[in-house]
């Protein structure tokens, strides 16, 4: 039920700004055209049925914990304040197209493929910061998220779950991103201030 009423809330918030919803159910918020004509403050993309979620947890080789697959049942990955922050989902559709790109998530696959170097053991990456390529993952034991650099197994940060995350997230990346796409006057990073040394 969190992650519904949080896509309810969101989703009510720019009720009145250009929004669509796509061939595949997924919802785009506020285009900002000043970004590219295509592009929306906030995508959330379409929900994962059961079998859909038995496919994920095959391309990755693990069973989702519980909060993961109500995640994912509520919305296929996401993406806050153009790409800033972007949640990886289940891709269904592998064409290069612009509709394909703008109404699915990054391929989730990929990024937990275990030959990469930054990846830990019983861990899940299910995001990932455009800033600086650092990604997100979620440890499968205690069920905290972690933000962790892309060249080494170094964590930078950490969250008791991932409805903390995204919460926490969302409400950090509007202090510092306007309604346009772009970066509030003075701001350089967009990501966490480290908080693991």
């Amino acid at each position: 039920m969190k992650f519904i009423e949080f896509i309810r809330l969101l989703k009510e918030k720019y009720i009145d700004s250009p929004n669509i919803t796509t061939e595949n159910g997924s919802v785009l918020l506020r285009n900002v055209p000043d970004i590219a004509p295509k592009a929306y403050l906030h995508s959330l993309y379409a929900p994962l049925d059961e079998s859909e979620i038995e496919d994920l947890e095959a391309q990755i080789s693990y069973a989702l914990p519980e909060e993961l697959k109500q995640f994912y049942m509520t919305v296929n990955g996401l993406d806050f304040y153009c790409g800033t922050l972007y949640m990886y989902g289940l891709r269904k559709d592998k064409a290069r197209t612009v509709l394909a790109t703008i109404q699915q998530p990054f391929d989730i696959a990929m990024p937990n493929n275990t030959s990469f170097g930054y990846h830990i053991s019983r861990a899940i990456y299910i995001g990932a910061y455009k800033y600086d390529g650092s990604v997100v993952g979620y440890d499968i034991d205690n069920g905290k998220v972690f933000r962790q650099s892309k060249s080494n197994k170094e964590i930078l940060n950490q969250w008791a779950d991932l409805h903390e995350f995204i919460y926490n997230e969302y409400d950090r990346l509007f202090k510092l991103i306007d309604v346009n796409g772009n970066k509030q006057k003075g701001v350089k990073s967009t990501v966490p201030e480290r908080l693991i040394h």
